[in-house]
């Protein structure tokens, strides 16, 4: 009795499993053989758009920054 326990439980698991992969199958089947066949819409080339942006020559001019007293006697 031991052993027909597990074996059961061992035969539901694999029902079970077969169940959702032919279900899944049933959503997904054609998408599934166009990727087997290589032609799924991640197979092929992304068409990539070029990105333009402005670029300035001219540097940023940033004033120094004076610490007050207070702030450097506590250094």
């Amino acid at each position: 009795m031991t052993v027909a326990l597990p074996t059961l439980a061992v035969l539901i698991l694999f029902w079970f499993v077969c169940t959702l992969m032919l279900q899944m199958f049933e959503e997904s089947g054609s998408k599934i053989l166009a990727a087997f066949k290589g032609r799924s819409p991640q197979a092929t080339a992304p068409v990539v758009q070029s990105i333009s942006w402005k670029v300035s020559t001219r540097g940023r001019t940033v004033r120094p920054m004076r610490a007050r007293p207070t702030l450097r006697a506590a250094a």
